[in-house]
């Protein structure tokens, strides 16, 4: 995505974003319907701003397009930089829940009350780590 970007329309992306709402997980949505929720992601800025407004969700954070626009200033939206991001946006607050299908969130699902794996990886079930938060999956 993130050399893709450079060449994309506005247009292109609201079509990508109308494209992933309908992969989502219906579990997922079923549980955030009618809630106030946070979306972080590793995904560009770009698209999740589409993505959000379709799906609802009033608040994101998302990977920013480094203003060199190089591929080797990108700085995903990921692991601790996620939970970084969520508490410099949103000081004081706590994780409820998080829901994620990657291992690379485990710094968030260690930093939530409940934690929920959805359709995870065979490695991402067998980490160590992972199995000690013991969280709920959904698939």
């Amino acid at each position: 995505m993130k050399l893709a970007d450079i060449s994309m329309t506005e247009n292109d992306y609201l079509l990508l974003a109308e494209n992933l709402v309908k992969c989502l997980n219906p579990s997922v949505v079923q549980f955030l319907r009618g809630k106030e929720w946070i979306l972080a992601t590793a995904a560009s800025y770009e698209y999740v701003l589409f993505l959000s407004r379709l799906i609802g969700c009033k608040s994101f954070i998302a990977t920013q397009r480094p203003a060199s626009g190089l591929f080797k200033d990108y700085r995903e939206n990921k692991g601790e930089r996620k939970l970084e991001a969520i508490g410099s946006t949103f000081p004081g607050s706590e994780i409820d829940t998080a829901i994620t299908d990657h291992l690379d969130d485990l710094p968030l699902l260690s930093a939530a009350h409940r934690r929920i794996l959805v359709n995870p990886s065979k490695s991402t079930l067998n980490n160590v780590q992972i199995q000690r938060l013991n969280p709920t999956i959904w698939n």
